[in-house]
């Protein structure tokens, strides 16, 4: 690099190192001459003297103005500032030799650290996905069954309620312990937002900060704007990177334009909202279906597509299993490991029993331990009273173990099923039977079963003088009333 090229790259650092400080960052001018920013000395005077005089959001708006006649001023003010000293050519031999570190993930080959942004159509369950991510990197748990290494995490719902908030993270089963903080209200990101952010971040160490939605956080700003809008969000990008920290915006798509989905293409706004972006995912689910599309790609990112179906037992979004629905790694695998731990402690595993360990309703409850009865996972054991437990596969003998044989009885009319099915008729025994059961000697049944009916007795019919009497009126009234039908017909 020749005197001249360092000189001038000198002045292009300076220049964006007090363009930020008054733009991006609202502070006030810098000592700095106006000779060291070489051949923008005049734009930046100009800005210096704009926030004397009228303020930072008049400096804002006057460099946007700037901007639409120097084009090369938003990509100064993008670019990152370029140390003397850094390579920048290198030979195939010096790239074959040279290790590069990894890069470093939030959730492993789908969020890489930095600035992200995971895009869809409104009410298509990202806000729960959102909430998904901050649990498991609040508690360093898994997404998607993938480990995600422990964090503190901001999380700015500037569309929820703290009653809201509550609810949903009570759905997804949060538990006591988890480092998320909440913000439900926020100053807008280009009228003193990302000051104040970075000041958070910077007194508070978070790891992760999840803006929810993007559009609620810019306020004012004009998203069809390629200035304005990449100006905002290199801001971000410029926080990510200084601090160290992952910011995830959740974002919305615009309406489908008929051709094949592009998590890029398909972001609302201007083309500058993706120009900063280390990663974007676009989340894409038809309306009334359980299944979805994660579709990824970013700098350091393989493009990929990941099979997403949503648990409505837990609000989590779960792999996909090979027929399309849900791994058993989400209401089902709950409800079974809560069998397994029942049958094992020596208890009865009834689906109320079941629904409270799990903390939901019998309903919701009952369709996951019908698609285990379905898959051949569990089965109903032997009836003890009224009641059907349930026991895994291949369980049989722990259970006689713990309880003995029991008698099959008929379940009572109404009774709900232990699988949350129609109840079944008076009478029919349910369940398989085994060896034990089969030694019960049948319960006799009611009489009239061995005889066949039994002659009416005179007037018990229903249209009778006794049945009249029965209900409290004159046999002649009734006798009339007939008459006075027949007439008519």
């Amino acid at each position: 690099m020749t005197t001249s090229q360092k000189a001038r790259r000198r002045q292009d650092n300076a220049a964006r190192q007090e363009i930020r400080r008054l733009v991006s960052d609202r502070r006030p001018p810098s000592n700095v001459e106006p000779a060291a920013f070489g051949p923008w000395a005049a734009t930046v005077t100009a800005l210096r003297a704009r926030t004397v005089e009228k303020g930072p959001d008049a400096c804002r708006a006057l460099f946007l103005e700037q901007v639409k006649e120097q084009p090369g001023l938003n990509i100064l003010v993008s670019g990152e500032a370029e140390r003397e000293d850094r390579k920048t050519s290198w030979t195939w031999a010096e790239l074959r030799k040279t290790g590069f570190p990894d890069p470093v993930w939030v959730v492993p080959d789908v969020i890489p650290s930095g600035l992200v942004t995971i895009g869809g159509r409104p009410k298509i369950g990202k806000s729960w996905l959102a909430l998904q991510i901050a649990c498991a990197v609040g508690t360093g748990g898994q997404v998607f069954d993938r480990p995600v290494s422990k964090g503190k995490v901001l999380y700015l719902a500037l569309e929820d309620s703290p009653r809201r908030l509550k609810l949903r993270a009570e759905k997804q089963l949060w538990p006591a312990e988890v480092d998320v903080t909440f913000e439900t209200e926020w100053p807008a990101l280009g009228h003193g937002g990302t000051p104040a952010l970075r000041k958070r971040i910077e007194d508070e160490g978070y790891t992760l900060v999840i803006v929810d939605t993007l559009t609620r956080a810019l306020g004012s700003v004009d998203q069809m704007d390629l200035a304005e809008t990449a100006l905002t969000i290199g801001d971000l990008q410029r926080l990510s990177q200084e601090l160290d920290v992952t910011v995830l915006l959740m974002d919305h798509h615009r309406k489908p334009n008929g051709l094949n989905p592009d998590p890029v293409d398909d972001l609302f706004g201007s083309t500058g909202k993706a120009l900063p972006l280390d990663g974007i995912c676009g989340l894409y689910r038809e309306r009334g279906k359980q299944e979805a599309l994660l579709r990824v790609t970013g700098r350091d990112v393989e493009e990929a597509v990941l099979a997403l179906a949503f648990d409505g037992l837990t609000c989590t979004w779960t792999p996909a299993g090979e027929s399309g629905g849900p791994k058993r790694d989400g209401a089902q695998a709950r409800v079974l490991a809560v069998v397994h731990s029942l049958v094992a402690a020596g208890e009865l595993a009834y689906a109320s029993r079941i629904a409270e360990m799990v903390g939901r309703d019998r309903s919701n409850v009952g369709r996951a331990i019908g698609q285990l009865l379905r898959d051949g996972l569990i089965r109903e054991g032997p009836r003890q009273g009224n009641l059907i437990p349930l026991l895994p596969t291949g369980e049989e003998a722990l259970e006689v173990a713990h309880h003995g044989p029991q008698p099959q009885q008929p379940l009572p009319a109404g009774e709900p099923r232990s699988d949350g099915q129609e109840p079944q008729p008076r009478g029919e025994a349910g369940g398989e039977q085994d060896e034990a059961e089969a030694a019960v000697p049948v319960t006799q049944a009611p009489e009239v079963e061995h005889h066949g009916p039994q002659p009416q007795q005179p007037g018990a019919g229903s249209g009778g003088p006794a049945a009249a009497a029965a209900r409290g009126r004159d046999p002649a009234g009734e006798r009339r009333s007939a008459r006075r039908r027949g007439r008519r017909r």
